[in-house]
């Protein structure tokens, strides 16, 4: 059946004359994970969700349907580029949700639901066909879903904001993440629209007039406050805050110093290599999630900003650092990474995704609490589980998979190294105990772990998001 799926999408991407990433199954069953996290969510905290969150989990609907009726027009051997009356499917009961059930006006329902839905599936469309070999079509459909999901996301808080002034740090850490990266983001297809602007005068000069006009004025005048003196008294409110701002300068430092070391030898890295930055995301994040999760909520989408900004640098090579940065690419890209460099982007994501996910993921402590396991699922698979499969696989593997050129010693060591990490954290008192909760941990081992060793897609974000709902549910 699976393999009947695969041929009937690749020889629907194949008319269409798309090109997928190399040595990538289509991956359909991708566009599943992120609804699916955002529903569990809702529905396993609904006391913790904002209005924001649970209009955003009810596009998330609408979304999930648009990517099935996708693979039904495989199925059938359609057009997938043909925009069809099922694809207004989604929208209308999207829609439905908002008026009937939601009491939202009809105009604010049904245009949230058929432009969310449309514009996803022309999103993903556009991935496909722009970003060349980028992508299987599950990891084109997850960008595209998150992408909307941001975007509807983003532009409801900055409406709300408009009438009801933030007060609370996470609060007006969620505006400023909102603002900041759509800031980010019409950069970078104001560099695609106009090539005028990737001259290097007209970059800076583009990227100031944003960062003044689209990002601090309309901060200032949503938060009534100066949004970078918040930022400034944010970092220093306590002497926690200050340790571990200088502890993540001191791992930021250690990092680049690594990257231009390796760069300056100009010898590939190896995948074991690539995996120290895992452990170090480990070392970044954990601290951050126990003892200051505000902080890190809003680091981890300001580096993100950063990464994307720095990327568009690269590709546009853009001084002083463009080819510098092109060095480290040429240096430590693998075979997942084409003209673009998601491999980075994709650990910060499936580190940070738990996160950005859960809908109330710091307590009033500003740690997050009871919910450590779900929001540490990046951690745990990515940071400490994928990075123990590779590099015990690379030194003590001997015994494959079959059609894979992963190891089963690796998948023990994954599988074994997460349920070290869980028994861990129980032991020193900072997830619940229960025996209904390990036996959910040890459930998301074993499946992440072998998922790891048999799947063909970008793990870095899709195993976080399975052990994320495993451990939700």
């Amino acid at each position: 059946m699976a393999r009947l799926l695969n041929e009937k999408v690749f020889k629907a991407i194949k008319d269409c004359h798309i090109t997928l990433r190399p040595d990538a199954h289509p991956g359909t069953w991708l566009s599943l994970l992120l609804p699916a996290a955002i529903i569990i969510s809702v529905i396993k905290h609904p006391k913790e969700c904002s209005e924001v969150y649970k209009l955003t989990a009810i596009l998330a609907i609408g979304l999930l349907l648009t990517s099935i009726i996708f693979i039904i027009q495989c199925v059938r051997e359609k057009d997938i580029r043909k925009v069809t009356g099922l694809h207004c499917v989604p929208g209308a009961v999207t829609g439905f949700i908002y008026y009937a059930i939601i009491e939202k006006g009809f105009v604010f329902a049904f245009t949230s639901g058929f432009l969310s839905g449309i514009g996803y599936y022309q999103l993903f469309l556009f991935l496909m066909r722009r970003c060349k070999a980028c992508f299987s079509v599950g990891e084109a459909q997850l960008a595209a879903q998150a992408l909307i999901l941001f975007l509807y996301g983003a532009t409801v808080t900055i409406y709300k904001s408009l009438f009801t002034v933030p007060y609370t740090n996470m609060d007006i850490a969620t505006l400023t993440i909102s603002v900041g990266l759509l800031s980010i983001g019409f950069l970078c297809m104001l560099c695609y629209l106009f090539p005028l602007l990737r001259t290097v005068t007209m970059f800076y000069v583009t990227f100031v007039c944003i960062c003044l006009f689209g990002i601090i004025i309309p901060l200032w005048m949503l938060t009534r406050i100066n949004p970078l003196w918040w930022i400034f008294t944010f970092l220093l409110k306590s002497i926690g805050t200050i340790k571990l701002t200088f502890y993540w300068i001191l791992c930021s430092i250690l990092a680049v110093i690594a990257i231009n070391q390796r760069s300056a030898d100009e010898t590939k890295a190896s995948t074991t290599v690539r995996k120290v930055f895992h452990l170090l995301a480990v070392a970044v994040f954990l601290p951050g999630l126990l003892y200051e999760c505000t902080l890190l909520y809003l680091a981890s989408a300001v580096v993100f900003g950063i990464f994307a900004f720095l990327e568009l640098m690269r590709i546009l090579k853009i001084p002083p650092i463009g080819e510098a940065l092109n060095s480290a690419f040429s240096v430590f890209s693998d075979e997942k990474d084409t003209f673009i460099a998601l491999s980075p982007l994709y650990l910060l994501v499936g580190i940070s995704l738990p996160m950005w996910l859960h809908p109330a993921p710091c307590d009033i402590a500003d740690s997050c609490g009871f919910y450590l396991l779900p929001l540490a699922s990046g951690i745990i698979t990515i940071g400490i589980g994928d990075a123990a499969a590779s590099g015990v696989g690379s030194i003590f593997g001997m015994h494959k998979w079959p059609g894979t050129k992963k190891s089963v010693e690796g998948t023990i060591a994954c599988v074994a190294t997460q349920l070290c990490a869980v028994f861990i954290l129980l032991y020193l008192g900072l997830i619940a105990r229960g025996h209904l909760l390990l036996i959910k941990a040890a459930i998301a081992a074993i499946v992440t772990s072998l998922i790891e060793a048999k799947t063909t897609q970008v793990d870095n974000h899709t195993l976080p998001l399975i052990m994320y709902i495993i451990v939700t549910l």
